[in-house]
């Protein structure tokens, strides 16, 4: 177990690396999205499954269940179609940008063939109730983040921030700037999104305003990981709790607001000094 932080730190950088050398810059925030989403999507399946069997059916249970799935046999025709229907997704949004393909277009095609084989009935959507409610406001709200990067906003967003933190210490602005940065995740639904649209701009707001640049980095990378709880789409990884209907969206608009708040304080109160130290 010790190895999986390891292994995951690896990977996961390497991951992200080869996405973004194939994809244009601006469908790097859809496609590192869904990567997490489908990586969430494995870290809860799997442990929960492993942990179970392990504990109440007997050790080597998880082990056999990787061998009998490896051995399952020739998949029924749905599965078939199934299969080809994901890998002819998977390879149009790969030539999307050559194509001149909508990848949402591609998504709705894949829909479309699924339900024209009856492999997906109106009945199983039905049956999804709110969570698919969940996965269409979040498309729509990851659609309105990313038009705020194409049409410029966030380099707008910069310039004025600039202007208005030009009287304030470096200190001072440096505690803003990372207040800032939290409270816009609001207007996104993924972390890469919002990493890769104001993290750039905020640095170099700071660096113009005389932040320590490491320091500031830090805690922008930092808040990148913590204010994914803030709303129930502010990450891929929320629909999961979102859609499982434990909590009301008022419940978890007011913890995620809680958590989210509480982890800033922590990291500007006790974060800030150990960075101070560490990066002397």
């Amino acid at each position: 177990i010790a190895l999986i932080p390891l292994g995951t730190a690896f990977t996961f950088p390497c991951v992200t690396g080869m996405l973004s050398q194939v994809i244009p810059n601006h469908e790097r925030g859809l496609y590192m999205g869904v990567q997490q989403t489908f990586g969430g999507v494995a870290r809860v399946i799997g442990p929960i499954w492993a942990g179970f069997a392990f504990d109440y059916l007997g050790k080597g249970v998880p082990f056999f269940t990787g061998a009998a799935l490896a051995a399952k046999g020739p998949m029924s025709p749905r599965e078939k179609i199934v299969a080809v229907t994901f890998v002819g997704m998977v390879a149009l949004w790969g030539a999307a940008a050559t194509l001149g393909l909508d990848s949402t277009a591609i998504a709705f095609l894949g829909l479309g063939v699924l339900l024209a084989t009856d492999v997906l009935t109106l009945g199983d959507i039905a049956k999804e109730g709110d969570v698919l409610a969940t996965f269409i406001w979040f498309a729509i709200l990851f659609a309105l983040s990313g038009q705020l990067n194409e049409l410029g906003f966030m380099g707008y967003l910069g310039e004025r921030l600039a202007g208005a933190l030009g009287g304030l210490s470096a200190p001072v602005a440096g505690v803003v700037l990372v207040v800032a940065y939290v409270l816009l995740h609001y207007l996104f639904v993924s972390q890469t999104a919002h990493l890769l649209a104001l993290f750039g701009v905020f640095l170099d707001v700071g660096v113009k305003l005389g932040v320590p640049v490491a320091i500031l980095a830090f805690l922008l990378l930092f808040a990148t990981n913590f204010f994914s709880a803030n709303t129930p789409q502010g990450s891929s990884a929320n629909l999961l709790f979102a859609g499982s209907g434990y909590l009301s969206q008022g419940q978890l608009y007011k913890l995620g607001a809680l958590t989210t708040a509480f982890n800033l304080v922590l990291y500007l109160v006790v974060g800030i000094p150990w960075l101070v130290l560490v990066t002397r």
